[in-house]
């Protein structure tokens, strides 16, 4: 996703959800060394690594 804008709404979180920016590819180190856990988020960032590496490849 690009030009998101934080907002907070109304979810079915079990625990606080918190947000912090960082570089795309770093998110495979944050999985391996336990930071990120959170499955959806995880199936998430596969699908737009995805999504990416195929636009790249149009481009290019």
């Amino acid at each position: 996703a690009r030009e998101l804008i934080p907002s907070k709404l109304v979810g079915d979180e079990r625990y606080p959800v918190g947000t912090r920016s960082v570089p795309f590819d770093t998110y495979i180190d944050l999985c391996a060394n336990g930071e990120l856990q959170d499955a959806p988020s995880i199936a998430a960032l596969c699908l737009a690594r995805n999504f990416i590496q195929k636009e790249e490849r149009k481009e290019g």
